[in-house]
């Protein structure tokens, strides 16, 4: 990643949700809590969409 990337707040807070929802989602899954399905689903889909924006971001000033 470069420097632009790290700026925006966007992604930094989509892949900041991701990791925090998949600690959750590990916690819940200790306890037999059935939300850690939907707390993964939760952390692929703002991983995926962070890591594509990340990568718009990167394309757009790189090239």
């Amino acid at each position: 990643m470069n420097w632009r990337v790290l700026k925006d707040g966007k992604t930094m807070l989509g892949f900041i949700v991701s990791i925090w929802s998949g600690v959750f989602a590990t916690i819940a899954a200790a306890y037999s809590n059935e939300y850690w399905i939907g707390l993964f689903v939760v952390s692929l889909i703002t991983m995926s969409a962070s890591v594509y924006r990340a990568d718009k971001i990167y394309k757009r000033n790189v090239g």
